[in-house]
Order: structure tokens, then sequence, then C-alpha cells
């Protein structure tokens, strides 16, 4: 049989009308150990994802940062510094003030969150000409992102402190036109919120740590990992 002969949908994208790529700040947003803590609750694990997407709504300014809900996280990205900067601020500052008030080691949850910099490829700015039916007869291309950025935010979450955002090498060197780069690895956006905050989460999260340790086979948690964090919560939020 020729390939012509197979009845199947022909798919094709025009490469050649493949424009409206952009440079913006692309951060990923998600909770640690969420996996871990949906195969033991779902209930838990929803509350734990529900709350971190809820304060990213209600924080978003939709004019400056586009978003993108993937599950039990998030894509956020923006051509402008301080509004990727303040967003998460507030983010983060919301779900600290709702475990600091809370205070139940078993029920805390840890965003965490690695920002970069590059081209990136917004679904709705591919044209039509790309792929008419596709681009024009779906919404589906809009729920896309492509580039780089997104790559290198994944990949560099696990560099995030706990409740801590890092800073890929692509954000240090590179800004916007008449903007500066981020100058350090991890941002401290506590300093920009209330001023007691950071000590407040981190005994939090020293007892949710202590938590963790008296249950850590149940948690498969390992003992390493579990000091691991705890040194890194401490140097970031107290240091």
């Amino acid at each position: 049989m020729m390939v012509e002969e197979i009845n199947v949908p022909h798919v094709y994208t025009d490469s050649n009308q493949l424009d409206g790529i952009t440079k913006e700040y692309v951060c990923w947003l998600d909770l640690m150990g969420v996996r871990g803590t949906m195969s033991r609750s779902l209930e838990t694990s929803a509350i734990d994802i529900l709350n971190l997407h809820v304060a990213v709504d209600d924080a978003i300014d939709r004019d400056a940062v586009t978003h993108y809900p993937i599950m039990d996280g998030v894509y956020l990205t923006s051509d402008d510094k301080m509004s990727m900067l303040e967003l998460l601020s507030d983010v983060f500052g919301k779900l600290a003030k709702d475990n600091i008030e809370n205070r139940s080691a078993e029920y805390t949850y840890i965003p965490r969150a690695s920002l970069s910099y590059g081209p990136i490829l917004h679904g709705e700015n591919i044209s039509e000409d790309v792929n008419q039916d596709f681009v024009a007869d779906s919404d589906y291309v809009e729920s896309l992102l492509l580039g780089l950025p997104m790559i290198q935010a994944v990949e560099n979450e696990t560099k995030a402190p706990p409740f801590g955002i890092f800073i890929d090498k692509s954000a240090r060197a590179f800004a916007p036109d008449g903007d500066e780069p981020i100058e350090r690895v991890w941002h401290e956006w506590f300093r920009y919120v209330d001023d007691d905050i950071s000590s407040l989460l981190y005994q939090t999260l020293e007892e949710y740590y202590e938590w963790c340790e008296s249950n850590s086979y149940f948690l498969e948690y390992s003992k390493e990992d579990i000091e691991e964090h705890r040194e890194m919560a401490e140097q970031y939020l107290l240091e």
C-alpha cells in the first residue's frame, strides 16, 4: 500500500508562516510533593491545588500577565518584570498567610517557582496561515505555549527553596529593553510583604519538617531530602 492510499486526515503546518514570537519572562509555579499528597488523599491534594489556583486568579493582572493553568501548577508569562514579580509576591504572600494561620503540619502545602526569560510563542499569536482549520476553527491553539524558557523554568524549579523563587541565568543575564536583569539567584518576595512574614513562615515550615521526619516512611519522604529542604528554607527566609 502506498502512503497516498492511507485514509487518515492530513496533518500540515506551514512553517513559513510561523511568526509571532515574543521575548518574555516565563514562570513555572507549582506545589512541592503534590504527587505524594494526591496518592494519600484526593481531597487534601484538591484543596491544596485549588488554593494555589485561587491565589493566582485573585492576584493576576490579565492585562500584564498571561497564565496557563496545568493541573497542579501554572505557567505565567509577562514582558514586564515588575508585573511578574508583584504577582509572585502577592501569590506567595497569600499562600504563606494561609499556612501560617492554619498552623497544621499535616496540612501544610508548599509552593515554589522558577523564573526564566527568552523567546516564546503564544498559541494566540499563531497566524491562521499556519493551518487554517486548526487556528481559525478551534480554540485548542489558544492553550499552547512554546519555547525554551518553559523548559528552563521547569528544569530549574528544584533549585528553588521551599516557598521560594529561583531565577534562571537567562533572567539574570537578559531583560527587556530599558530594564535591568534580576540580580539574585533566589528572589526574596517576602521583603515586599509584611515585615514578620519570613520568620513566621520559617516557624511554620520548621514544625512541618519536624512532623515529616517523624513520618518519613509513611510520606515516602527521605530524611536526606527533608534536611536539604529545611536548610534551604533557613538560608532563604532567615539569612
